[in-house]
């Protein structure tokens, strides 16, 4: 729904005031990422390599661009689409 003013026109951003910084004042509700810290991210970043680099070597366009063959091994077809999908399991882990 569009911001209307009361004579029925569209609010438009005030130029004055676009490109330039808010004070602190106007975000004081916010919580500061309260809950985030650099060892969380870091954590995730690393389930999520883990988590990428199996799909990234199984792939059958990944190996035929770098020109190599994935090992094989009894159900190695199953990698690629179950890693794909442990995006899910990875919510979990939060």
């Amino acid at each position: 729904m569009l911001d209307m003013n009361e004579t029925g026109k569209r609010n438009l951003p005030n130029p004055d005031t676009q490109g330039k910084k808010h004070s602190h004042q106007q975000h004081a509700g916010h919580d500061k990422h309260a809950g985030h810290s650099p060892a969380m991210f870091k954590r995730r970043f690393f389930i999520c390599l883990a988590l990428t680099l199996p799909v990234l070597y199984f792939a059958p366009s990944f190996q035929e661009w770098f020109n190599y063959q994935a090992i094989e091994f009894p159900g190695a077809n199953w990698v690629t689409p179950i890693m794909r999908s442990s995006k899910k399991i990875n919510n979990l882990v939060k």
